[in-house]
């Protein structure tokens, strides 16, 4: 996010500086990973689907200026009961939006894709714009894009704290020095919790673990198979996984994991 809002301050003439207190393409955030999921029907809310297609927009540009590829639409399969909230959510924003997406039964499912295991009072939903974005290369990407366009960006720089007055904000940083600037973004991700609580708005970090699957068989490679996401009685929340593109199938819990400080988290 810090680096995509510095990308667009920097193409719109503004001149920026980004800070990191990490160095140049590190893996302390959550932008990394090899894939993260894109998807339209936006099961949580319809509301987020303008932002959505926006974005899409936003990553297709992206990828014609760097002239790397960000964007895997290989469809995204959600799967679980009529009912339940991936399924009637995904509905919703799929009919209020108009949005392409093929109602499946059991039967539709396990046809075109074998290895699944599917119940058979489940139904899919394929979205065939759905799929994933590839973030470390998105990351350097938007950095190079904000580089090209004049932005400054400072790693191992950590912001110490930031102050108003009528003249703009000041940004002070560990080494002493500081920076004047009209306007400040903070885009801090799980270290977001002191800004928030001066604010008296709590914030919850909770840590997400992805596991990597080394398939004995090749159905589930990129190309012949899609990202998922199934809700479904008996798990803990719902889950979702990658199709294999070079290191295995990646799977994990969507909002499932233990509540911690990031800097408390053992990276072990």
């Amino acid at each position: 996010m810090g680096s995509a809002a510095l990308a667009e301050c920097a193409a719109r003439g503004v001149r920026a500086v980004g800070i990191d207190r990490f160095a140049r393409g590190h893996a302390l955030g959550s932008s990394n990973g090899k894939s993260r999921i894109v998807r339209q029907a936006y099961y949580e809310h319809a509301a987020y689907v303008p932002l959505l297609l926006r974005a899409y927009e936003r990553w297709q540009a992206l990828e014609i200026a760097s002239g790397e590829r960000l964007l895997e639409l290989c469809g995204l399969l959600m799967a679980g009961d009529a009912s339940s909230t991936v399924i009637a959510g995904a509905c919703s924003a799929a009919q209020q939006h108009e949005l392409a997406i093929e109602e499946w039964s059991a039967s539709d499912m396990r046809t075109r894709y074998p290895s699944l295991l599917v119940h058979d009072d489940e139904v899919g939903l394929f979205e065939p714009l759905g799929g994933f974005v590839r973030p470390e290369r998105a990351v350097a990407a938007l950095q190079a894009a904000a580089e090209r366009d004049g932005a400054t960006l400072a790693f191992g720089s950590t912001m110490r704290s930031w102050s108003a007055d009528a003249s703009g904000v000041r940004v002070d940083l560990e080494d002493g020095s500081h920076i004047r600037a009209a306007r400040l973004i903070l885009s801090l991700g799980p270290w977001f919790g002191r800004e928030l609580a001066a604010l008296g708005v709590p914030l919850a970090i909770q840590r997400n673990v992805q596991v990597w699957f080394q398939p004995r068989i090749g159905v589930y490679d990129l190309g012949s198979f899609p990202v998922f996401l199934l809700e479904r009685d008996g798990m803990p929340a719902p889950l979702y996984g990658f199709p294999d593109a070079g290191d295995g199938v990646k799977v994990a819990f969507h909002g499932l994991g233990a509540m911690l400080e990031p800097d408390a988290l053992e990276r072990g």
